[in-house]
C-alpha cells in the first residue's frame, strides 16, 4: 500500500492582510470559516491501448480560515495519492495592520515606492508608512533574497549549482525610503534604496562561478500633477549605481574629487557602472475623449534589485487616444509607439519596433453590434554591410478581427448570435529566413444560442473552421459543437451537456477528427453542502500516427461543505 502524506501550504505569494486597528473594537476576536471537498475521480481507456492516466484517483482538501481580530489566515490543506511532500505552514506570511495615516508592514510584503526604485519587489523584513495631511513618508527593511548554498561539480569546477539545478545565491539585505509631500492625483516623492549581498551568507567560495556579492543604490524622483481637472503631467526617474562584486578594489578618490557627493553615499568601486531611467506622460482626459503622449528612456546599465525585470537600453515614444460618442454607441480608440534599442551605442546594429493598434466598437441598437480591432507590430534593423542577411531581423506582424453580436429578448425567449472572423499574418521579410517562418491564420466561428429564461433552459449550437497557411503545408480544422444548460426553480439543481467534433486536414486531405462530450450535474444538498457528479469522454482518430487513436471515459465525483 502507498504512503500517504499530508501537505500543508500557505503562500502569501505578493499578498497580505491589512487590517484597520480603528474598528479593532468591532471585530470578533476568534472566528473560523472554510469550506472542506472530497473528489473522487476514474480513468478507463476504452480503446485497449496505453492508459495515460492512474485508473483510480482521490483528493480531500480544505480550506479553513482563522480570523483574530479582523486579521484573516488563511490554510489550505492538500491529502492525496500522489503527494509525497511536506510543507510547513507560515512560509510567507505578512500582514499590514493600519491606524488612521499610519501603517505597518511585518513579514512578506511587495510594496510600490517607484517604478525604477522599490517597484514591487517581495522582502520580507518590516515597514512603516506615515500619511499625516500631506506628508507621505515610508521605509522598509528586509530580506530580498535567501542564501542559497551551492556544491562544487567536479565535472565542471567552474560552474557550480544547486541540487535543485538553481545557481548558489548570497543572502541580500537592504533597506528603502521615501519622503514625499501631496496627495495621490498631485504629489512629489524622493525614493532611495540601498540593498547589498551578505558576503559571509554561504561559505561556498564565489570564485568558482559568476555569483558574486553585489550591492546596488538607487535615488528616485517620482511626480504626478492634475492641472485644470484634465490635464495630467506624471514622471518617474531612476539613477541606479549597481557594483558587481564589492570585493574588488576602491577606484582612487582623486579620480571622484568631483563627484565627492556621490562617495558619501555609495564606495565606488572597479566594478561599479552608473545607469539612469525615466519615464514621462502628459495627457488630457474628458469624460468622451482622451489623449496621451509617453517616452521612456532606459539606459543599458540601469538595475535595481528592488524590482524584478527592465527592457533595458531601450527608447520609447508612444501615443494611446480614446474617443466615445453618440451617448456611448461608438467607441473608438487605438495606439502607436515606435521603440528602439541600442541607446548605449554598444551594438553593432539597432532594431526598432512600431507597435499600433485600433479598437472600434459600435452599438447600432439595443439588438445588434459590432467589435472590430486590427493592430499591427513591425520590427526592423539596420544591419552594416559586414553583417550577413542570415541574421538581419525583418518582420511585419497584422492581426484584424471582426465580431459582430445579436440579441432579442422577449422575456420568456430570449436569441443571441455571435460571430468572430479573424485574421493573422507573420510576414517576414527576411528573403532567407522567411521560408521557414512565414505564417497566416485565418479563424472563423458562429454560435447561436437560445434561452428560456423562466425555465432555466439554454441551447447554444456552433461552428468553427481554423486554416493555417505555411510555407512548407496547409492544414485546416472544421467543426461543430452543442452545449446545453439546465436548471431547477430553486437552483439546487443544474445539469448541463456539451458535445464538440471537430474534422482535420493538411493539404485538402482528412487526417484525422476528434470528438468529446461532457456531462456534469451539481445538486446542493443545502445552502452549505453540495454534490456534482461530470461524466467525460474523448475519442481521437489520426490516419498519419496510429498511437495517437484513442477514447477514454472519466468520472469524477466530488462533495463540498462550507462552514
Amino acid at each position: 500500500m502507498k504512503k500517504i502524506y499530508l501537505f500543508i501550504f500557505l503562500c502569501f505569494m505578493q499578498k497580505g492582510f491589512s487590517q484597520d486597528l480603528n474598528n479593532l473594537k468591532n471585530q470578533k476576536p476568534i472566528s473560523v470559516s472554510g469550506g472542506i471537498n472530497v473528489n473522487i475521480g476514474t480513468y478507463n481507456s476504452l480503446s485497449g491501448g496505453k492508459t495515460r492516466l492512474d485508473p483510480f484517483s482521490w483528493t480531500l482538501s480544505a480550506s479553513p480560515t482563522l480570523n483574530l481580530y479582523g486579521v484573516q489566515l488563511p490554510f489550505f490543506f492538500l491529502l492525496n495519492k500522489q503527494s509525497r511532500s511536506l510543507a510547513g505552514p507560515f512560509q510567507q506570511f505578512g500582514v499590514s495592520p493600519s491606524y488612521k495615516w499610519a501603517k505597518a508592514h511585518l513579514g512578506y510584503r511587495n510594496l510600490m515606492f517607484s517604478p525604477y526604485t522599490l517597484g514591487g519587489r517581495l522582502f520580507n523584513g518590516a515597514g512603516l508608512e506615515l500619511n499625516p495631511g500631506k506628508l507621505r513618508f515610508a521605509v522598509i527593511y528586509g530580506q530580498f533574497q535567501k542564501a542559497e548554498m551551492g556544491y562544487l561539480d567536479t565535472n565542471n569546477p567552474t560552474n557550480p549549482n544547486l541540487p535543485n539545478g538553481l545557481s548558489p545565491a548570497y543572502q541580500r539585505n537592504g533597506f528603502a525610503a521615501k519622503l514625499g509631500f501631496g496627495t495621490t492625483q498631485n504629489h512629489f516623492d524622493i525614493t532611495f534604496l540601498k540593498i547589498k549581498d551578505d558576503q559571509k551568507s554561504i561559505t561556498f567560495p564565489a570564485d568558482f562561478g559568476k555569483v558574486t556579492p553585489d550591492e546596488n543604490t538607487v535615488i528616485g524622483i517620482s511626480q504626478q500633477f492634475l492641472f485644470f481637472k484634465h490635464l495630467f503631467w506624471k514622471s518617474d526617474i531612476g539613477l541606479s549605481l549597481y557594483t558587481r562584486d564589492v570585493r574588488r578594489e576602491m577606484v582612487d578618490q582623486q579620480d571622484l574629487e568631483k563627484y565627492s557627493f556621490i562617495t558619501k553615499i555609495v564606495d565606488i568601486r572597479k566594478g561599479t557602472s552608473l545607469g539612469w531611467a525615466g519615464e514621462t506622460t502628459v495627457g488630457l482626459q474628458f469624460n468622451t475623449f482622451s489623449i496621451q503622449g509617453q517616452y521612456k528612456l532606459i539606459s543599458a546599465d540601469y538595475q535595481s534589485m528592488g524590482a524584478y525585470f527592465f527592457n533595458t537600453d531601450m527608447e520609447e515614444y508612444s501615443g494611446a487616444a480614446s474617443i466615445s460618442t453618440l451617448q456611448g454607441k461608438v467607441q473608438l480608440s487605438g495606439t502607436y509607439g515606435i521603440q528602439k534599442d541600442n541607446v548605449s551605442k554598444l551594438k553593432e546594429y539597432t532594431t526598432t519596433r512600431n507597435i499600433g493598434s485600433a479598437n472600434l466598437n459600435i452599438q447600432f441598437s439595443r439588438t445588434l453590434g459590432l467589435s472590430v480591432n486590427y493592430s499591427n507590430y513591425g520590427t526592423s534593423q539596420n544591419i552594416p554591410n559586414q553583417i550577413i542577411d542570415t541574421v538581419k531581423i525583418s518582420q511585419l506582424n497584422q492581426s484584424l478581427m471582426i465580431a459582430p453580436r445579436w440579441f432579442k429578448t422577449s422575456g420568456t425567449v430570449s436569441h443571441a448570435v455571435n460571430g468572430v472572423l479573424s485574421y493573422q499574418n507573420a510576414n517576414d521579410l527576411n528573403t532567407i529566413s522567411k521560408v521557414r517562418t512565414d505564417f497566416n491564420n485565418i479563424f472563423g466561428s458562429l454560435t447561436y444560442s437560445y434561452g428560456m429564461p423562466t425555465r432555466k433552459i439554454t441551447f447554444t449550437p456552433g461552428l468553427l473552421f481554423i486554416r493555417n497557411l505555411l510555407p512548407i503545408y496547409n492544414t485546416s480544422s472544421m467543426g461543430v459543437s452543442f452545449s446545453a444548460q439546465r436548471g431547477s426553480k430553486k437552483n439546487n439543481f443544474n445539469t448541463s451537456l456539451s458535445l464538440n467534433y471537430t474534422q482535420n486536414a493538411q493539404e485538402q486531405v482528412n487526417t484525422g477528427r476528434t470528438f468529446n462530450a461532457r456531462l456534469n450535474g451539481t445538486y446542493r444538498l443545502t445552502k452549505k453542502q453540495q454534490f456534482n457528479l461530470s461524466l467525460s469522454t474523448i475519442v481521437n482518430s489520426d490516419n498519419k500516427n496510429e498511437r495517437r487513436n484513442f477514447s477514454e471515459l472519466y468520472m469524477n465525483a466530488g462533495y463540498g461543505i462550507s462552514f
